[in-house]
């Protein structure tokens, strides 16, 4: 009885007030000046005690075993605000009672701006025929990671975007406190401790990251200092529409493409997809492992995209990805990858392969393409990987060729 009464006083205080989702979201918490951290001396050196007696290398190395050489996620999302429920005691566990147990969405307070960040479980949790880690006996791929489930269908077809607590299952662990990276208390220890802990968490993690608003304004939400630093990135560029696949950026592409040429005196300004592939070479100089995965539909709405549709794909799509490779400079040790749906890679893979230089590599089941960015020597090139099961998704295959302009099967 008592609880009932309280749950009725909240409804009548605290209702729920349902938001209007089809205005646009408020700008995301930008700022424009970040501090200048220098290096401590005199007494303020003093407050690192024995740690900094040890060799750099030492340090450094002790470090990255605390909290580098992970894959990290981070993710800023529009949505209602977390808030750690409250269980009776006869509920309690451990994984309620943890640093992250309990924690629900209040949808009673206004939706806002949200940062979350999580250590990325898929490659440390190996192969069981019962772990959600693992999808038909094959390491789970960036594309369809369900730590934080976002963008087009990982494991299952297209998923509307929705961000989560780490969602990582495992029968070793009773809760989800292993998924925190636990690197802030070290931070802000002394200010040389923050200047060595932030260096060997940029420098030696890598990062993977699906929001699209925080990729397109990274610069004024992380420390500009450190993003050059980073030299391992998993992006997944989430351009997919819940009710009809394609998005306004993917729309404006295609109808740029099929439309009236533009003339010399209009402007038009720049998709989202081709803020990101101007973004990336300028944030991150260093970048020596760089993965994309095109959470999109790449074929033009309704097949209306002319009488070459893998041509202008390849034209509007990707070649613009592989300008962002050849800006990086392919070089021994670097390894760049784009993923596109799986339809698209097979029509890919036929017309790379055939009569042009390239081999296929099989991973598992799957398969990858490597494609030159040229065919003069040191030239490089990058791999062309299965993504997003858009067969699930669309249906039959002849009618998916067909949108391709392939007729049935894969006839050239």
């Amino acid at each position: 009885m008592p609880n009932s009464l309280k749950k009725w006083i909240k409804r009548k205080m605290f209702p729920r007030k349902k938001q209007n989702c089809e205005h646009p979201p408020p700008a995301p918490p930008f700022r424009t000046e970040w501090p200048n951290i220098s290096a401590p001396n005199g007494d303020l050196a003093s407050n690192y005690g024995l740690f900094q007696k040890l060799p750099v290398e030492l340090r450094q190395q002790i470090l990255g075993y605390a909290f580098g050489n992970r894959t990290i996620h981070i993710h800023l999302e529009f949505g209602y605000p977390f808030t750690r429920k409250q269980l009776p005691a006869r509920k309690s566990s451990g994984a309620t009672n943890s640093l992250r147990g309990g924690i629900v969405r209040n949808d009673r307070r206004p939706q806002q701006w949200q940062w979350f960040s999580c250590v990325c479980h898929r490659r440390v949790i190996r192969p069981k025929d019962d772990n959600e880690s693992v999808v038909n006996g094959h390491a789970v791929e960036a594309w369809e990671d369900a730590c934080i489930p976002s963008g087009v269908g990982h494991r299952s077809g297209y998923r509307p975007p929705s961000a989560a607590f780490c969602e990582c299952k495992s029968p070793d662990r009773s809760s989800h406190d292993e998924c925190l990276l636990g690197v802030f208390g070290w931070l802000l220890a002394s200010r040389q401790a923050y200047l060595d802990g932030m260096d060997v968490l940029f420098r030696t993690n890598t990062f993977h990251i699906s929001s699209l608003p925080l990729l397109l304004d990274l610069p004024q939400l992380l420390p500009p200092r450190y993003l050059p630093t980073i030299t391992s990135l998993e992006l997944l560029w989430t351009f997919a529409d819940p009710s009809r696949l394609h998005d306004s950026t993917m729309t404006s592409i295609w109808d740029r493409h099929i439309g009236t040429p533009p003339t010399s005196e209009s402007v038009i300004e720049p998709t989202k997809f081709h803020r990101l592939c101007d973004l990336i070479p300028t944030t991150f100089p260093h970048l020596r492992r760089l993965y994309i995965s095109m959470q999109a539909y790449l074929p033009p709405p309704d097949g209306n995209g002319g009488p070459d549709i893998r041509g202008a794909v390849e034209t509007l799509f990707i070649h613009p990805i592989e300008d962002v490779f050849r800006t990086l400079g392919p070089a021994p040790g670097k390894e760049f990858s784009l993923a596109i749906q799986q339809g698209g890679w097979k029509v890919f893979a036929q017309r790379w392969t055939e009569g042009e230089p390239g081999s296929v590599e099989q991973v598992g089941w799957r398969e990858k393409v490597w494609k030159p960015l040229g065919l003069e020597e040191g030239a490089g090139g990058y791999w062309l990987c299965w993504g997003w099961d858009d067969f699930e998704v669309l249906g039959s295959q002849y009618w998916l060729y067909n949108l391709w302009g392939l007729g049935v099967g894969l006839a050239t």
